[in-house]
């Protein structure tokens, strides 16, 4: 985000969700003995194979987080474009699939590999990981296991993970593995009512909210939300509020991935009626971290391309949620992603 935080948090723009990014030494990064590989294959296709069957899965997993986003044919070509003179001396890009005995795709995984040698003319080799993607924690053990088996290498560098990558928990020690979590995806709620409307809560929530938004007026004032996981309605009210907060605030929480106690201990969430913020803590959340996926080596341009028209997860707290980059009302939100 370079020196852009302030100024997007000027304009209601707010860190929603979290890259994990790991590194990790190989001889210590290993698949604990109980967890279930199946019997599935992980083989090296080309680029021409792994497209469609990538696609396929992407589409089933994206649905169960938060912040994925539906990819475009556009994206994927962009994606998978390998640029010679893009590569910083590593290999072209790798391209993995994860097979099962019937023939069906239920994984993918794409990697770059760069050699090196220190001066005791050992291998200090560095594996690049682009994306890990599973329908089957089986899968994703596997994926995983044919990536910490390569030969040469020293160093696994995952920088794109989620933030609660399932892998910390299928390791034997998680020690070796060093995280370092940055931003990923910023959030603008642009219309109040709508944006709180089409999501769902895992807890009942009957609030309200006293929003103050400069930048888009529309949006001050009191709001009722009522909501539970199977939808909600949120509308203005001329009730008392139970919880104030900012538009930067309300943009932090919306996917989950940030309490609202976390920032009423900030200073930054007004709590006027006692327990309010519990409740609302625990109805925005989510089972699993929001996350936006990009993979290293493809991200955008400009730091904070336009996600246009595309679709929130219709398994996780959304319903037909849709993003505009350069819209008032019409859409819930606005979304940068990094």
């Amino acid at each position: 985000m370079g020196g852009g935080g302030p100024i997007y948090g000027r304009f209601g723009y707010a860190t929603a969700s979290w890259k994990g990014g790991w590194t990790g030494r190989t001889e210590r990064l290993r698949i604990r003995p109980d967890v279930d590989l199946g019997t599935g294959t992980v083989r090296l296709v080309d680029v021409e194979e792994f497209r469609p069957a990538a696609q396929r899965v992407h589409d089933a997993v994206r649905r169960f987080v938060p912040g994925n986003l539906a990819r475009d044919e556009r994206w994927w070509d962009r994606t998978l474009r390998d640029e010679p003179d893009q590569r910083k001396g590593a290999t072209a890009r790798q391209h993995v699939l994860h097979t099962e005995a019937d023939g069906t795709v239920t994984g993918y995984a794409t990697y770059r590999l760069k050699s090196g040698w220190n001066d005791g003319a050992e291998p200090e080799g560095t594996l690049t990981v682009g994306e890990v993607r599973a329908m089957t924690p089986a899968a994703y053990a596997a994926l995983w296991q044919y990536l910490f088996s390569h030969d040469l290498v020293r160093t696994i560098d995952a920088p794109q993970q989620p933030y609660d990558d399932p892998v910390r928990h299928q390791l034997a020690d998680l020690r070796p593995l060093h995280a370092r979590p940055v931003d990923a995806l910023w959030v603008r709620v642009v219309d109040v009512g709508r944006a709180l409307s089409a999501r769902r809560y895992p807890a009942p929530i009957d609030l309200v909210f006293e929003v103050r938004d400069p930048f888009c007026p529309w949006n001050t004032g009191r709001w009722r939300l009522s909501g539970h996981p199977a939808g909600a309605y949120c509308g203005p009210t001329d009730r008392d509020p139970d919880i104030v907060l900012g538009i930067e605030e309300l943009s932090a929480v919306y996917l989950g991935g940030t309490s609202l106690a976390t920032l009423q201990g900030a200073g930054r969430v007004t709590e006027v009626s006692p327990g309010a913020v519990t409740l609302a803590s625990t109805a925005f959340g989510w089972p699993v971290a929001p996350g936006a996926r990009t993979t290293s080596d493809e991200r955008p341009r400009c730091p904070h391309a336009s996600l246009r028209s595309a679709r929130a997860p219709a398994a996780g707290p959304f319903h037909q949620l849709t993003w505009w980059a350069g819209r008032r009302p019409g859409g819930g939100g606005r979304a940068r992603s990094r």
